[in-house]
């Protein structure tokens, strides 16, 4: 059953990545080119117009690097989570008119967002190995985007959960996740924090944590700190089982609610 479920789960996730790029004279191409244009905008942006200084920021001096290596988390769990919410309800028919696991469509997002994020990276990681940034630390990759799957996993299980019973929690997640990229230093460095209070706020973001993880392993050539790592496997270990106990137990009530 279990192996059956993991194969269905990879076949969604393909169909998915199939789907978005059928037709397109690109094709996966264009998976590359969305980090970079994003990544040249907000180099733009932040670098050039607003001129935001890393000074004071450990292990980093160009800023495209850091704005990137925040960017890279970021986009996977932005898009993990967004669609994850509406993905039921995008889904009602499967799930009313099969006996369908509903838990494998929010599976399969996660393996195409993981897809999507992993091409990125290597975007990434060919432009640090070009400037001489690229150090063995990098090899830590995969095993930090596990970590980022166990802290946007629950998230994904409430969303989808929420959205069935309660429609306006897609709205709400798109507004919370803007206010959430906000508040994580993706576009500017915690070294320009200096209110003592905002600093242990945003310090406490477990994506903040994740974020710092990432530049850790990609600019700082280390790896995580320990109490990093210790704080995103806290929450997402809270948000997984929270997430798992709400899906399983409306579960039931899914079918007749679409």
């Amino acid at each position: 059953m279990l192996k059956s479920h993991i194969h269905l789960a990879w076949e969604l996730a393909l169909r998915d990545l199939r789907g978005r790029y059928v037709g397109s004279s690109l094709g996966l191409v264009w998976a590359f080119l969305q980090p970079l244009l994003q990544l040249l905008l907000f180099t733009f942006v932040f670098s050039t117009v607003l001129k935001i200084s890393l000074a004071g920021e450990r292990g980093v001096e160009s800023f495209p690097l850091f704005l990137f290596a925040g960017l890279l988390p970021w986009m996977g769990l932005n898009e993990m989570v967004q669609r994850s919410t509406t993905a039921l309800v995008e889904q009602a028919n499967l799930i009313k008119k099969m006996a369908f696991p509903p838990q494998l469509l929010i599976a399969g997002i996660l393996i195409s967002g993981l897809i999507h994020q992993a091409l990125a990276a290597v975007v990434f990681l060919v432009v640090l190995a070009f400037t001489g940034h690229l150090s063995w630390a990098a090899l830590a990759l995969p095993l930090l985007m596990g970590l980022q799957i166990v802290l946007v996993a629950g998230f994904c299980l409430l969303g989808a959960a929420l959205q069935v019973f309660f429609r306006d929690t897609a709205q709400l997640v798109s507004y919370g996740l803007m206010v959430l990229f906000y508040g994580t230093p993706i576009v500017y460095p915690l070294s320009l924090i200096n209110d003592p209070t905002l600093l242990s706020v945003l310090r406490g973001n477990p994506v903040t944590a994740l974020v710092e993880a990432f530049r850790d392993i990609l600019l700082r050539g280390t790896l995580p700190e320990a109490g990093a790592v210790i704080q995103v496997l806290a929450w997402g270990g809270v948000a997984l089982g929270c997430g798992i106990i709400l899906f399983w137990k409306w579960r039931p009530e899914f079918a007749d609610a679409l």
